[in-house]
């Protein structure tokens, strides 16, 4: 299977537009598994949520394809 690297690398810069819209900073990150499935997707909330943790990097590993963002 080949994967379509360009694509995982969209969706992250997607996720660092959305912050950057919410006035925060335009970090997004994505996680997707070997076959290139996506498991989690996120972006840097620390200005929106008060929140020092919830970095472009973590928010994607509180991400749930059920729920999606928190």
């Amino acid at each position: 299977m080949d994967i379509d690297y360009q694509m995982l690398l969209a969706v992250a810069v997607e996720e660092a537009r959305l912050g950057l819209q919410e006035c925060g900073v335009p970090v997004g990150a994505a996680v997707f598994d070997l076959q290139g499935h996506l498991l989690g997707r996120g972006y840097n909330r620390q200005m929106q949520d008060g929140d020092p943790s919830i970095h472009g990097e973590t928010h994607p590993l509180l991400w749930n394809e059920d729920k999606g963002s928190p």
